[in-house]
């Protein structure tokens, strides 16, 4: 199985409480995405999960494609690419597989191994709003960073409320690794 030996097993969290309408609590009970393998550029139908309590980050594969679980501590994450970093961030094949919107939700969240290996996991967010939560909110989990999201538009606030994430800033995860 390609996505058992390029990351992590990890046990899905269970998700308890009350399920409320922003992108936090949409990604800690469970996101829809797809998941786009880099060595074939095959989407795979896929549930992401973020969870602030525990720091990690899950991606699951849909149980008709085996229910494989990949992830990550969020404090391994050393970059993420999106579209507006160019195609360097992802492998060739998954690039040139992208078109129309596919830009806009696309996400390559790259992280350590155990083993001191490098881990890539590139996923498809349903919308480019979810992606642009996601982003953010891997960095405010991985730098301490509360936040609130507006669940309509994606934006999410960052610590100070009047520091607004530009929701069609040329990078949103611009400047991340370099704060590693």
């Amino acid at each position: 199985d390609e996505t058992a030996t390029t990351a992590t097993r990890l046990e899905s969290p269970t998700a308890t409480g009350i399920v409320f309408p922003t992108f936090e609590d949409d990604m800690r009970q469970g996101r829809r995405c797809e998941y786009v393998s880099e060595v074939t550029a095959r989407r795979v139908g896929a549930t992401y999960r973020v969870s602030r309590s525990s720091g990690q980050f899950l991606l699951v594969l849909d149980e008709e494609f085996g229910g494989t679980a990949v992830g990550c501590p969020i404090s391994s994450i050393c970059d993420v690419y999106c579209s507006e970093d160019g195609p360097e961030g992802f492998s060739k094949l998954v690039w040139n597989s992208l078109n129309g919107d596919d830009f806009e939700r696309v996400a390559a969240i790259v992280f350590a191994a155990p083993d001191d290996s490098f881990c890539r996991v590139c996923l498809l967010d349903e919308t480019a709003a979810g992606r642009r939560a996601l982003l953010n909110l891997l960095r405010s989990i991985r730098f301490g960073v509360p936040t609130t999201s507006n669940p309509t538009t994606g934006q999410v606030l960052l610590g100070d409320t009047n520091a607004v994430s530009q929701p069609n800033s040329e990078s949103d995860f611009e400047g991340f690794a370099a704060d590693f």
